[in-house]
């Protein structure tokens, strides 16, 4: 769900801010919801520290994987807010309900992925397209992004087939996790080792690293931190 307010023009041409920037609503603490509330309704603001009230002009887009009337009512959402966002709403269907979408939104993401991590042009096979569609991808878009940026720079060639998604997709199990299985390494090890190798190919970059395994910055390096003998296994 995404919904888009708009401020209103500024009264002195010298203090226009043109920004566009989004959030998720409910994300946002509550003293953050009450300072988006104000901006929305004075189109002015100061800045952390100063003293200038600065006049703004910026589109608010807002998104939310659960119905915002829910959020409002289990006090994550502030009324008040909730009816000044809810000038255009638009109701988007989740990832699984719209398949025909994602052999694009792949290719995008794809190309966007390739990109960014410097590594060759990738295509995805029959099979592996087949794979994302059939997914239910419940982390919907995101999930998507994650799966095919991990695809991307893990892939040892310029085709990516079902064993270079995520496992977490229920692909087939790649050589290097069927071995693991057999010469019976703990999940830790494995897990240790895809760790290492996912920021080798990110070339040390651990946010892009963190993104590529699905998980927070901050949860890497917690895993990254050495730990006493004995204790994590």
């Amino acid at each position: 769900m995404v919904r888009s307010s708009r401020l209103r023009a500024p009264t002195s041409p010298w203090s226009w801010r043109k920004a566009s920037c989004s959030a998720t609503s409910a994300e946002l603490a509550p003293e953050i919801q009450a300072k988006v509330l104000r901006v929305l309704q004075e189109s002015r603001f100061e800045r952390l520290g100063g003293r200038t009230t600065i006049e703004a002009d910026a589109r608010i887009l807002a998104s939310t994987a659960e119905r915002p009337e829910r959020l409002v009512e289990r006090g994550a959402l502030r009324p008040d807010l909730y009816f000044r966002l809810n000038v255009v709403r638009l109701d988007l269907p989740p990832l699984h309900e719209r398949a025909a979408d994602i052999p694009a939104l792949a290719e995008e993401f794809l190309a966007e992925a390739c990109r960014h991590h410097g590594v060759g042009p990738r295509a995805l096979t029959p099979d592996a397209l087949a794979r994302l569609k059939s997914f239910p991808w419940p982390g919907n878009l995101v999930e998507l992004r994650n799966a095919i940026e991990s695809a991307a720079v893990l892939s040892e060639g310029p085709w990516i087939d079902t064993a270079d998604l995520p496992p977490s997709l229920g692909a087939d199990a790649p050589g290097a996790l069927a071995g693991a299985a057999r010469d019976g390494r703990t999940l830790k090890e494995v897990e240790d080792a895809y760790i290492r190798e996912v920021l080798a190919r990110a070339a040390g970059n651990v946010s892009a690293a963190a993104r590529i395994l699905g998980i927070h910055r901050k949860t890497l390096h917690e895993k990254l931190r050495p730990r006493p003998a004995g204790k994590g296994s």
